[in-house]
């Protein structure tokens, strides 16, 4: 065993924040059994992950007392693959689902004493899109999807120098909104017509009129009863009405005049059940005060993330648990650092309204970033528009991501890539113009910086589950100097920190009463 000096103490690139790995629970495993390995590898801090109900009474009683009895904190990472925490799409469904799914998240945290929940406020939508579509809101079916930009509305916009997602989206709302008015104008006239002729039809058919039709046999006085029944055009166009005053009205032929009227009746109902459908469906999207008919689908999925997540987030912060919202990677949107200000900004003013009971300062102490490093490697050199500034920006290397953010950060996911894929690789493994000595040490200057006081969670998934990956991240960041117990862990548990009995480096007697926990019931 090498020897090491009793001064040296815990710490990394990162400063005195302590790092720790992360462990799925609920895969194919008990859930205390995922964090005793864990803590086998020497991880201060422990960040579970999986469904919080997948988790029974039991099972969080034993994850309690093994991270208590074995000095381990504990954060929560709800995960993205479900998609159950969905609250930006704009669906009252997913939006009650997320709701339901989160305080079953907040019970979960309670009972096994995680004091951080880690979340994507938009882990589910697509970001990677093509210049030449957008992503837009459509009110009228409460859906948000990509659309392609017609190819006009690209050139024009560029020859005016306008940005084409809302130059295309104004536009289309203003051609939509004529459309609709035409449309609507339209049946009503032909609607109105339809009306008029079924009731001079009705003169033709009734009972009085065919009678004295019938009863004479001059065919003047049936002539001037036919002028009598001043028929419009409209009716002669659409109605196969020709009386001969020389002769009678036929049963025959008033059969066909009597279906003609009942398919006429018909069609003038189901016109205007379609034009009651049409106002109702549409109504709100024509007039003076006409809605959108689509919205800018980001801008919208952020409003709503604000709007249905502040009462659980509200919720959260009583009971005295921390929210991380986590930058996404490069293939889903609030990937850039000007969405995720905009988005916990907007977070901040709602919950300073009365009616959360939250002051200003501790909601800043409760909520902000977990800036994922690997995620933002993985959206360097991705233009994007800075919502609350407009300038047109590109995401830079992560030190930098870390620099553009303006609101707390409160959590770290560390680990990296090449910056082109959300490869969670450990620490040290990337040497290029993404990742290397210079943009670790500016991370670690921008955290001191930002007065940066929370944990940091290697997410390696070297081998499946993060053990090799905590280790190499350790030995390469701090080879000398990350200590457990005053033991270099490497000596005790070998270089993958897999190699280790279970029971090793733990409290004992808190192994087996997790195994009663969990199974003696």
């Amino acid at each position: 065993m090498s020897e090491k000096k009793e001064e040296k103490k815990i710490g990394s690139y990162f400063g005195p924040a302590p790092m720790g790995a992360s462990y799925g629970i609920a895969e194919k495993l008990p859930a205390f059994m995922g964090l005793d390995r864990a803590i086998n590898w020497g991880a201060p801090v422990v960040e579970l992950g999986g469904l919080a109900g997948q988790s029974g009474k039991s099972a969080r009683e034993a994850i309690r007392t093994l991270a208590e009895e074995n000095k381990v904190e504990l954060t929560w990472h709800a995960p993205v693959e479900s998609g159950v925490y969905e609250f930006g799409v704009p669906d009252p469904k997913k939006n009650e689902e997320a709701k339901k799914h989160w305080k079953t998240g907040i019970q979960f945290c309670e009972d096994t004493g995680a004091k951080l929940i880690v979340m994507h406020p938009g882990g589910t939508t697509m970001q990677k899109l093509p210049d030449e579509y957008a992503y837009v809101y459509d009110n009228s079916n409460k859906q948000m999807q990509p659309i392609r930009i017609p190819d006009r509305y690209l050139r024009e916009a560029k020859e005016k120098g306008l940005d084409p997602r809302n130059y295309f989206i104004n536009k289309y709302n203003e051609a939509t909104k004529r459309k609709l008015e035409t449309s609507i104008t339209e049946n009503e006239y032909q609607l109105k017509l339809l009306k008029n002729v079924q009731k001079e039809m009705e003169k033709v058919i009734s009972e009085d009129f065919i009678t004295l039709w019938n009863q004479t046999d001059n065919p003047d006085m049936r002539a001037v009863l036919y002028k009598n029944l001043n028929l419009s055009p409209e009716a002669r166009m659409r109605t196969p009405i020709n009386l001969d005053p020389s002769r009678k009205i036929s049963e025959k032929e008033l059969r066909k005049i009597r279906e003609q009227y009942e398919l006429l009746k018909k069609n003038t109902q189901l016109m205007e059940e379609n034009l009651e459908d049409i106002k109702k469906d549409y109504g709100e999207f024509i007039g003076e005060k006409a809605k959108p008919l689509i919205e800018e689908g980001v801008k919208k999925y952020k409003e709503n993330f604000v709007k249905e997540f502040a009462p659980v987030a509200a919720e959260t912060v009583r009971k005295g648990i921390k929210i991380g919202l986590e930058n996404s990677d490069s293939r889903f949107i609030i990937e850039n650092p000007g969405d995720m200000n905009d988005i916990i900004q907007q977070l901040y003013k709602e919950l300073e309204k009365p009616e959360y009971g939250l002051n200003k300062e501790q909601i800043r102490n409760m909520i902000g970033v977990t800036f994922d490093m690997g995620h933002a490697a993985s959206s360097y050199g991705i233009e994007y528009t800075d919502p609350l500034t407009g300038e047109k920006k590109k995401i830079g290397t992560p030190d930098q991501y870390l620099k553009e953010l303006k609101v707390p950060v409160i959590h770290v996911h560390a680990h990296e890539n090449y910056g082109d894929s959300d490869a969670h690789l450990p620490l040290g493994e990337v040497e290029n113009e993404v990742f290397n000595k210079k943009v670790r040490e500016n991370i670690k200057k921008f955290l001191k910086e930002k007065g940066f006081k929370g944990k940091v969670i290697t997410e390696t998934f070297v081998s499946g589950q993060g053990g090799p990956g905590y280790a190499i991240s350790l030995d390469a960041i701090n080879p000398d100097n990350y200590l457990v117990g005053g033991v270099d862990i490497r000596d005790v548990w070998g270089p993958t920190y897999l190699t280790a009995d279970p029971t090793q480096g733990q409290n004992l007697s808190c192994y087996f009463l997790s195994i009663l926990l969990a199974f003696g019931r």
